[in-house]
């Protein structure tokens, strides 16, 4: 993070009042655990229980080694840099459903740019409307100025995202190959980008999308503007939806990747330190690095607020945050 918030300072610095900064192909944070259950149920042998292949994607989020940022990083740094007078936080427009286009997204910066007014439209939400694809092109066709949605589930994730909400409320009996049935048998309820810029052509309308609300689960937020009308309002940005709150603390919207790697050194270290020091017997099987432990008045451990060694080690892979 720190390398990349020195690079975003140079190119602040050196961009023009009027200009952008382009940020591209960024890996979702808030989309991290979506993505490991995607590649650990792709993986994993049907008669798998969930409780393994819960403790699978908790791993595969532990080990990530590479950097990931929150859309709220770019949010945050806006607070930062005053200079940066919009964010646009946008999702991939690709037509394939991989991981390029489904987990990463694109942004832009832009510098002491004097905007138009920003246009704050009446938004429908996609699941209390009730809308579908049908009723999308209904609304289209009736030739609206303008029309604004909110929370459109995204098409490319949802089953992802499913699979990851059933897992935290799942018998652990049940299998991987369970999962996979019941997911393939429940019906798609999203769109994806590229339908969006098809029914966008289709109906003569310009179609943006944002990622701005910063929401766990991939929905995006979408706004058509029929070409006809954008004499008046072609160059006014929109007022996307956003967080109420955003912390200031970049390194809240980041995962540090050399995170893993330190762990792993720290691990290795100590256990060096113990063979060296202890008798074979008393050398510990198995080290496990934890955090927010209780502390006593002198900073000491508190032993007696610790967790049963039973929650501990249902916990023990689990790494610190």
């Amino acid at each position: 993070m720190e390398y990349l918030t020195k690079v975003l300072d140079g190119a602040i610095k050196a961009t023009k009042p009027g200009g952008a900064i382009f940020v591209g192909d960024v890996r979702s944070l808030s989309l991290l655990e979506a993505w490991s259950a995607s590649v650990e149920l792709f993986h994993a042998p049907s008669t798998l229980r969930l409780a393994d292949l819960r403790e699978e994607i908790r791993r595969r989020v532990n080990q990530e080694r590479e950097l990931l940022i929150s859309p709220a990083f770019f949010l945050a740094l806006r607070r930062r840099y005053p200079q940066i007078s919009r964010v646009e936080i946008r999702p991939k427009w690709g037509k394939a459903d991989n991981e390029m286009n489904s987990y990463r997204y694109n942004v832009t910066l832009f510098v002491d740019s004097h905007e138009a007014k920003y246009l704050e439209p009446r938004w429908l939400d996609w699941n209390s409307d009730g809308l579908t694809l049908g009723a999308l092109r209904d609304l289209l066709q009736s030739g609206s100025e303008t029309l604004a949605i909110e929370g459109v589930v995204n098409a490319r994730i949802e089953k992802d995202v499913e699979a990851l909400a059933r897992l935290a409320n799942s018998d652990d009996s049940a299998t991987a190959g369970d999962l996979r049935e019941s997911l393939s048998n429940t019906p798609k309820r999203g769109l994806r980008p590229d339908q969006l810029l098809s029914l966008a052509k289709e109906f003569d309308y310009r179609v943006e999308i944002s990622w701005a609300a910063c929401r766990a689960d991939g929905c995006f937020d979408v706004f058509f503007r029929r070409h006809a009308a954008e004499q008046e309002t072609a160059s006014n940005p929109v007022a996307w939806p956003q967080p109420d709150t955003v912390a200031e603390d970049l390194t809240l919207h980041v995962h540090d990747p050399s995170l893993f790697a330190r762990r792993q050194m720290l691990i290795q270290q100590v256990r060096d330190y113990a063979k060296a020091t202890l008798p074979e017997s008393m050398v510990p099987a198995e080290f496990v690095i934890v955090s927010g432990l209780p502390l006593a008045g002198n900073g000491a451990t508190d032993h007696a607020a610790l967790p049963p060694p039973n929650v501990a080690l249902e916990a023990k892979s689990a790494a610190a945050r």
